[in-house]
């Protein structure tokens, strides 16, 4: 028989391997930074205003809860509650003090923001920030950092921050998963010199980067020497934008799936590094800066909006929306595009074949294989057919010298 092929462990293992651990006896590591981190996806409604719970009170609330408000968000919520009636049940976490959660979700700021403050039993502070939810303007809001030197988010968090060290007269640690990591860089990169000096570290766990201006700014770099910022080996979220330093880690999913917490591999207090960023990786993240490259900001800005605005017509608040009423939705945005003004259509059009063009750089269009009204439209939006041709945009396509 050959050898038994090991267990890969993740942060649930973690918690049955060395939950058992005090902060006395095994000092804060990057696991338990991923851990605070996803413990801002579930529901802590019982922490607002004044209410200091336990993290074990805290669970017990949210177990109590009905399915549909327990488990209300996107894929990442699952996993996010199963960590935390682990978290709850241990020794090093269950006598954290959870407190000031603080959410807003608004269509017309075009912002998701949650934070929440865990007061831990080293004597420190933890401000968490929640990454993107199931909101459709938390994904808007997402996209908006490719034209915006800042969004409503960031803001907020920068607010809740400050507030938080003022309140407690502790040494800080932040930080947070997808774009909950991203904000809480930009929170921390806004803070007074003097609070900056408390920061003991900030986790950024997969989260997109930022403008190249705020990287050179006196404020980022200010606190980049305390920045931990992990990016599996083949996800995208964390390599969005610009970016500085960061650690490539292991994942026990494929591709894109690799931004879920729950598949990110450990070893003891640390995760497990990867050699190298996969090829595939690579590959989605030129795919996506020569596209934004393509572009111009106010380009983007037009192109996300236009996009916004056609899956705002199907009147879906959230993700899940769609699957309840998948065909409605779609024949409704196909509606409000019909009736949108011709320039959104051209502007719609021009950035979804540059999207095509960059993805495909060395392949071509078999030109008689294009649907009739998709050519004329691209052609409309290209102005010639040896431009379209040239740039690569094509729906359907092959390798340049392996044809049949």
């Amino acid at each position: 028989m050959g050898k038994e092929k090991r267990k890969k462990l993740n942060m649930q293992d973690y918690l049955d391997w060395r939950g058992d651990l005090t902060f006395k006896q095994d000092r804060f590591n990057e696991v338990d930074g991923i851990i605070m981190s996803v413990l801002t996806y579930i529901n802590l409604d019982c922490v607002k205003g004044d209410n200091v719970k336990t993290l074990s009170e805290v669970v017990q609330i949210l177990m109590a809860l009905p399915d549909d408000i327990k488990y209300d968000g996107t894929n990442v919520i699952r996993p996010s509650v199963e960590t935390a009636v682990k978290a709850a049940r241990s020794r090093r976490f269950r006598d954290v003090l959870v407190s000031d959660f603080r959410s807003e979700i608004d269509e017309v700021k075009e912002i998701q923001f949650a934070a929440v403050t865990f007061t831990m039993p080293d004597n420190t502070i933890f401000v968490a920030f929640r990454g993107t939810d199931n909101t459709i303007v938390g994904w808007k809001e997402d996209f908006n950092m490719s034209f915006n030197e800042s969004v409503p988010a960031q803001q907020a968090a920068a607010v809740y921050l400050a507030d938080m060290a003022k309140k407690y007269d502790k040494p800080i640690r932040t930080g947070g998963h997808s774009k909950g990591g991203n904000i809480s860089v930009w929170a921390a990169a806004n803070l007074t010199a003097d609070q900056q000096e408390r920061i003991i570290a900030i986790y950024n766990n997969d989260g997109p980067g930022f403008t190249k201006a705020f990287l050179s700014s006196p404020g980022y770099l200010n606190i980049r020497r305390k920045i931990h910022s992990f990016v599996p080996e083949s996800s995208i979220i964390g390599v969005l934008m610009d970016y500085d330093e960061y650690v490539t880690i292991a994942s026990s999913s494929p591709s894109v799936a690799q931004h879920m917490p729950a598949s990110w591999l450990v070893s003891g207090p640390r995760f497990v590094r990867a050699k190298a960023r996969t090829k595939s990786g690579d590959q989605l993240e030129k795919i996506v800066r020569n596209w934004k490259d393509e572009l111009t900001e106010e380009e983007r800005r037009e192109f996300i909006d236009a996009a916004y605005g056609i899956i705002a017509s199907s009147n879906a608040k959230k993700l899940d929306d769609f699957d309840g009423n998948r065909i409605k939705s779609i024949l409704t945005m196909q509606k409000s595009y019909k009736n949108m003004d011709p320039e959104k259509q051209k502007l719609l059009l021009n950035g979804l074949t540059k999207m095509i063009s960059v993805a495909t750089p060395d392949w071509e269009i078999k030109e008689d294989s294009i649907p009739g009204n998709i050519k004329k439209r691209l052609l409309k939006v290209n102005e010639t057919k040896e431009h379209l041709i040239s740039k690569g945009q094509r729906f359907i396509i092959r390798k340049q010298n392996h044809e049949k």
